[in-house]
């Protein structure tokens, strides 16, 4: 299990008194799942990387500003998603991590369209039956990918 500091343990808490207001629904909304696991990644990156000690700052002034989530303004919405888009891409592009599930929707689909056109290819009209059996078959490699990818600690 991975040792996070003070500050990680400060945001988790802040971010689990959010989530207990909200709804579940409310808890998707405004992305406190994964503003939580990107606080957790930025925080095991921040002592080798500039940008995510920078980053440690803005998720705890955003976290701060949204003691009632459902009463921002929409100047502050705008702001916390900002701030959690910019996040999750600097931990995409600077340390190649992934987000969840993003190996499995990216595989279906390029089953699925291997699967139509090797079924079109053939002439058949059943062009269906070849997009459910290239996307069961990108399922497959995405789910493996996706574990993969689990074990490795890559995901956000």
């Amino acid at each position: 299990m991975e040792e996070h500091s003070k500050w990680y343990e400060d945001t988790a808490v802040e971010i689990a008194q959010h989530r207990d207001r909200l709804t579940h629904q409310g808890s998707r909304k405004y992305k406190l799942g994964l503003l939580l696991r990107a606080s957790g990644r930025v925080d095991t990156f921040a002592s080798g990387c500039p940008a995510c000690r920078l980053f440690q700052r803005e998720i705890s002034r955003v976290v701060e500003d949204t003691d009632n989530l459902s009463l921002m303004s929409q100047e502050q919405r705008k702001n916390y998603f900002q701030v959690i888009k910019v996040v999750v891409k600097h931990l995409k592009e600077e340390h190649k991590l992934i987000g969840q599930r993003h190996n499995i929707i990216a595989w279906a689909l390029i089953g699925a369209t291997i699967g139509i056109v090797i079924s079109s290819g053939w002439g058949t009209t059943q062009i269906g039956i070849g997009a459910g059996v290239g996307a069961v078959i990108g399922l497959a490699i995405g789910i493996f990918l996706y574990t993969k990818s689990k074990k490795e600690g890559r995901l956000i």
